[in-house]
Protein backbone atom coordinates (compact mmCIF):
# COMPACT_ATOMS: atom_id res chain seq x y z
CA UNK A 1 0.00 0.00 0.00
CA UNK A 2 1.14 3.45 -0.79
CA UNK A 3 1.38 5.79 2.09
CA UNK A 4 -1.54 8.42 2.64
CA UNK A 5 -0.69 12.09 2.44
CA UNK A 6 -0.68 13.77 5.79
CA UNK A 7 -3.79 15.91 6.71
CA UNK A 8 -3.43 19.62 6.24
CA UNK A 9 -2.35 21.40 9.24
CA UNK A 10 -4.12 24.59 10.42
CA UNK A 11 -1.58 27.23 10.91
CA UNK A 12 -1.84 30.70 12.43
CA UNK A 13 -4.03 33.37 10.72
CA UNK A 14 -2.39 35.42 8.16
CA UNK A 15 -1.85 39.05 8.91
CA UNK A 16 -3.78 40.22 5.86
CA UNK A 17 -6.95 38.37 6.94
CA UNK A 18 -7.11 40.16 10.31
CA UNK A 19 -6.92 43.56 8.67
CA UNK A 20 -9.85 42.70 6.38
CA UNK A 21 -12.04 41.68 9.27
CA UNK A 22 -11.33 44.89 11.21
CA UNK A 23 -12.14 47.03 8.19
CA UNK A 24 -15.42 45.21 7.69
CA UNK A 25 -16.44 45.79 11.30
CA UNK A 26 -15.57 49.50 11.09
CA UNK A 27 -17.56 49.88 7.89
CA UNK A 28 -20.52 48.16 9.46
CA UNK A 29 -20.42 50.53 12.49
CA UNK A 30 -20.17 53.60 10.26
CA UNK A 31 -23.11 52.34 8.19
CA UNK A 32 -25.22 51.86 11.30
CA UNK A 33 -24.33 55.31 12.61
CA UNK A 34 -25.19 56.88 9.24
CA UNK A 35 -28.50 55.03 9.17
CA UNK A 36 -29.34 56.20 12.71
CA UNK A 37 -28.41 59.77 11.83
CA UNK A 38 -30.57 59.66 8.72
CA UNK A 39 -33.50 58.36 10.71
CA UNK A 40 -33.09 61.17 13.25
CA UNK A 41 -32.97 63.82 10.51
CA UNK A 42 -36.01 62.30 8.81
CA UNK A 43 -37.92 62.32 12.10
CA UNK A 44 -37.22 66.06 12.63
CA UNK A 45 -38.25 66.80 9.04
CA UNK A 46 -41.57 64.97 9.52
CA UNK A 47 -42.23 66.85 12.79
CA UNK A 48 -41.46 70.17 11.07
CA UNK A 49 -43.83 69.42 8.18
CA UNK A 50 -46.65 68.33 10.49
CA UNK A 51 -46.35 71.27 12.86
CA UNK A 52 -46.10 74.00 10.17
CA UNK A 53 -49.82 73.98 9.06
CA UNK A 54 -50.93 74.26 12.69
CA UNK A 55 -48.68 77.24 13.26
CA UNK A 56 -49.89 78.82 10.01
CA UNK A 57 -53.50 78.34 11.10
CA UNK A 58 -52.82 79.92 14.48
CA UNK A 59 -51.12 82.88 12.82
CA UNK A 60 -54.02 83.23 10.40
CA UNK A 61 -56.58 83.18 13.21
CA UNK A 62 -54.56 85.74 15.17
CA UNK A 63 -54.36 88.12 12.21
CA UNK A 64 -58.08 87.66 11.50
CA UNK A 65 -59.09 88.57 15.04
CA UNK A 66 -57.03 91.78 14.98
CA UNK A 67 -59.01 94.98 14.23
CA UNK A 68 -58.70 96.21 10.65
CA UNK A 69 -56.57 99.19 9.92
CA UNK A 70 -58.30 102.41 8.92
CA UNK A 71 -57.63 101.91 5.25
CA UNK A 72 -59.78 100.72 2.40
CA UNK A 73 -63.49 100.95 1.78
CA UNK A 74 -64.46 98.09 4.15
CA UNK A 75 -63.30 99.85 7.32
CA UNK A 76 -66.07 101.04 9.63
CA UNK A 77 -64.88 103.59 12.23
CA UNK A 78 -65.65 102.73 15.84
CA UNK A 79 -68.34 105.00 17.29
CA UNK A 80 -67.63 107.21 20.29
CA UNK A 81 -69.95 105.08 22.41
CA UNK A 82 -67.99 101.89 21.49
CA UNK A 83 -64.73 103.65 22.32
CA UNK A 84 -66.09 104.53 25.75
CA UNK A 85 -66.12 108.29 25.20
CA UNK A 86 -69.09 110.58 25.54
CA UNK A 87 -70.24 112.45 22.42
CA UNK A 88 -70.16 116.22 22.56
CA UNK A 89 -73.37 117.48 24.12
CA UNK A 90 -75.51 119.58 21.84
CA UNK A 91 -76.32 122.99 23.27
CA UNK A 92 -80.03 123.44 23.93
CA UNK A 93 -82.02 125.82 21.73
CA UNK A 94 -83.07 129.14 23.27
CA UNK A 95 -86.56 129.31 24.74
CA UNK A 96 -89.02 132.23 25.06
CA UNK A 97 -89.09 134.01 28.41
CA UNK A 98 -92.06 135.23 30.42
CA UNK A 99 -90.91 138.44 32.17
CA UNK A 100 -91.83 138.99 35.81
CA UNK A 101 -92.64 142.69 35.54
CA UNK A 102 -91.98 146.05 33.91
CA UNK A 103 -91.53 149.66 34.95
CA UNK A 104 -92.13 152.44 32.40
CA UNK A 105 -91.11 156.08 32.27
CA UNK A 106 -94.49 157.30 31.00
CA UNK A 107 -97.95 156.00 30.15
CA UNK A 108 -100.40 157.51 27.71
CA UNK A 109 -103.84 157.96 29.31
CA UNK A 110 -106.53 155.51 28.32
CA UNK A 111 -109.77 155.99 26.39
CA UNK A 112 -113.01 155.67 28.30
CA UNK A 113 -115.20 154.95 25.28
CA UNK A 114 -114.02 154.04 21.80
CA UNK A 115 -115.93 155.71 18.97
CA UNK A 116 -116.82 152.51 17.15
CA UNK A 117 -117.45 150.08 20.01
CA UNK A 118 -117.97 152.22 23.11
CA UNK A 119 -115.52 150.04 25.01
CA UNK A 120 -112.74 151.25 27.28
CA UNK A 121 -109.08 150.99 26.26
CA UNK A 122 -105.94 151.51 28.32
CA UNK A 123 -102.20 151.53 27.54
CA UNK A 124 -100.52 150.43 30.78
CA UNK A 125 -96.91 149.22 30.80
CA UNK A 126 -97.74 145.60 31.73
CA UNK A 127 -99.37 145.22 28.29
CA UNK A 128 -95.88 145.42 26.78
CA UNK A 129 -95.13 141.91 28.10
CA UNK A 130 -98.58 140.25 28.23
CA UNK A 131 -98.11 138.22 25.02
CA UNK A 132 -101.12 139.85 23.32
CA UNK A 133 -100.42 142.02 20.22
CA UNK A 134 -103.94 143.51 20.45
CA UNK A 135 -102.87 145.40 23.58
CA UNK A 136 -99.87 147.70 24.02
CA UNK A 137 -97.88 150.14 26.13
CA UNK A 138 -98.72 153.74 25.29
CA UNK A 139 -95.37 155.49 25.64
CA UNK A 140 -96.65 158.94 24.61
CA UNK A 141 -99.46 160.91 22.95
CA UNK A 142 -96.76 162.29 20.66
CA UNK A 143 -93.27 161.31 19.53
CA UNK A 144 -92.18 158.81 22.17
CA UNK A 145 -88.44 159.25 21.64
CA UNK A 146 -86.64 159.19 25.00
CA UNK A 147 -89.30 157.15 26.80
CA UNK A 148 -88.19 153.84 28.31
CA UNK A 149 -89.36 150.60 29.87
CA UNK A 150 -87.28 148.40 32.21
CA UNK A 151 -88.24 144.73 32.03
CA UNK A 152 -87.52 142.30 34.89
CA UNK A 153 -86.91 138.83 33.44
CA UNK A 154 -87.50 137.20 36.83
CA UNK A 155 -84.00 135.73 37.11
CA UNK A 156 -80.50 136.20 35.76
CA UNK A 157 -80.39 134.42 32.40
CA UNK A 158 -78.15 133.91 29.37
CA UNK A 159 -80.11 136.20 27.08
CA UNK A 160 -79.87 135.37 23.36
CA UNK A 161 -82.37 137.73 21.66
CA UNK A 162 -84.54 140.78 22.27
CA UNK A 163 -87.22 142.39 20.13
CA UNK A 164 -90.50 144.28 19.82
CA UNK A 165 -93.44 144.77 17.52
CA UNK A 166 -92.46 148.30 16.45
CA UNK A 167 -95.87 149.91 16.81
CA UNK A 168 -99.50 149.18 17.60
CA UNK A 169 -100.59 145.92 15.95
CA UNK A 170 -104.16 145.90 17.34
CA UNK A 171 -106.76 144.66 14.82
CA UNK A 172 -110.21 146.10 15.60
CA UNK A 173 -112.88 148.48 14.29
CA UNK A 174 -111.34 151.95 13.86
CA UNK A 175 -112.96 155.34 13.37
CA UNK A 176 -110.42 156.31 10.68
CA UNK A 177 -111.64 153.33 8.60
CA UNK A 178 -115.34 154.02 9.05
CA UNK A 179 -115.40 151.53 11.92
CA UNK A 180 -114.20 148.67 9.71
CA UNK A 181 -111.90 146.12 11.32
CA UNK A 182 -108.35 147.09 10.37
CA UNK A 183 -104.82 147.06 11.79
CA UNK A 184 -103.95 150.11 13.85
CA UNK A 185 -100.28 149.83 12.83
CA UNK A 186 -100.39 152.38 9.97
CA UNK A 187 -102.72 154.64 12.00
CA UNK A 188 -100.22 155.44 14.78
CA UNK A 189 -96.55 156.33 15.10
CA UNK A 190 -94.08 153.55 14.36
CA UNK A 191 -90.77 152.79 16.10
CA UNK A 192 -87.69 153.31 13.93
CA UNK A 193 -84.94 152.47 16.45
CA UNK A 194 -84.42 151.57 20.12
CA UNK A 195 -81.53 150.92 22.50
CA UNK A 196 -81.38 147.81 24.71
CA UNK A 197 -79.25 148.13 27.89
CA UNK A 198 -78.32 145.24 30.24
CA UNK A 199 -77.18 144.81 33.85
CA UNK A 200 -73.47 144.88 32.97
CA UNK A 201 -73.86 148.28 31.31
CA UNK A 202 -73.50 147.00 27.76
CA UNK A 203 -76.09 147.95 25.17
CA UNK A 204 -77.16 147.26 21.61
CA UNK A 205 -79.21 149.35 19.19
CA UNK A 206 -81.88 147.91 16.92
CA UNK A 207 -83.53 149.36 13.80
CA UNK A 208 -86.94 148.29 12.49
CA UNK A 209 -88.88 147.88 9.28
CA UNK A 210 -92.36 149.39 8.92
CA UNK A 211 -94.04 146.05 9.53
CA UNK A 212 -96.38 144.93 12.38
CA UNK A 213 -94.43 141.73 13.09
CA UNK A 214 -92.13 140.80 15.96
CA UNK A 215 -88.63 141.90 14.94
CA UNK A 216 -85.70 140.61 17.01
CA UNK A 217 -81.94 141.04 17.23
CA UNK A 218 -79.41 138.55 18.68
CA UNK A 219 -77.54 139.29 21.91
CA UNK A 220 -75.24 137.31 24.17
CA UNK A 221 -75.39 138.66 27.71
CA UNK A 222 -75.89 137.48 31.29
CA UNK A 223 -78.59 139.69 32.79
CA UNK A 224 -81.84 139.90 34.72
CA UNK A 225 -83.04 143.36 33.71
CA UNK A 226 -83.36 144.85 30.24
CA UNK A 227 -83.97 148.54 29.59
CA UNK A 228 -85.76 149.47 26.36
CA UNK A 229 -85.30 153.08 25.27
CA UNK A 230 -87.08 154.56 22.23
CA UNK A 231 -84.57 156.43 20.08
CA UNK A 232 -86.70 157.50 17.12
CA UNK A 233 -90.20 157.15 15.64
CA UNK A 234 -91.98 158.06 12.41
CA UNK A 235 -95.56 159.20 11.75
CA UNK A 236 -97.28 157.79 8.65
CA UNK A 237 -99.39 160.21 6.66
CA UNK A 238 -102.81 160.67 8.27
CA UNK A 239 -101.89 158.68 11.38
CA UNK A 240 -102.57 159.65 14.98
CA UNK A 241 -99.67 161.15 16.92
CA UNK A 242 -99.56 158.32 19.46
CA UNK A 243 -96.51 156.13 20.20
CA UNK A 244 -97.65 152.66 21.24
CA UNK A 245 -95.67 149.39 21.33
CA UNK A 246 -97.75 146.22 21.25
CA UNK A 247 -95.21 143.70 22.52
CA UNK A 248 -91.64 143.02 23.66
CA UNK A 249 -90.17 139.52 23.54
CA UNK A 250 -87.03 137.78 24.87
CA UNK A 251 -85.28 134.42 24.50
CA UNK A 252 -82.58 132.79 26.62
CA UNK A 253 -80.66 129.52 26.85
CA UNK A 254 -82.28 127.17 29.38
Amino acid sequence: MSPQPPPPTTGPAQPGSNKADSGLILLTVISVLFLVGSLVLLTFAIIEVVSTPEQTQVATETSTSSPPEATGTDFTPTSQAEQGTSPTETQADPVPLTPAGVEVSNTREGVNSLACTGTQLNYVGSQLIDGDPNTGWGASRSDGSGQSATIDLGDTVDLTSVGIIPGYARVAPHSKADCETVSAFPLNRQIQSVRWTFDDGTSVEQDFQADPSLQTTPVDVHTRNVRLEILSTSRPSGADNDTIISEAAFEARP
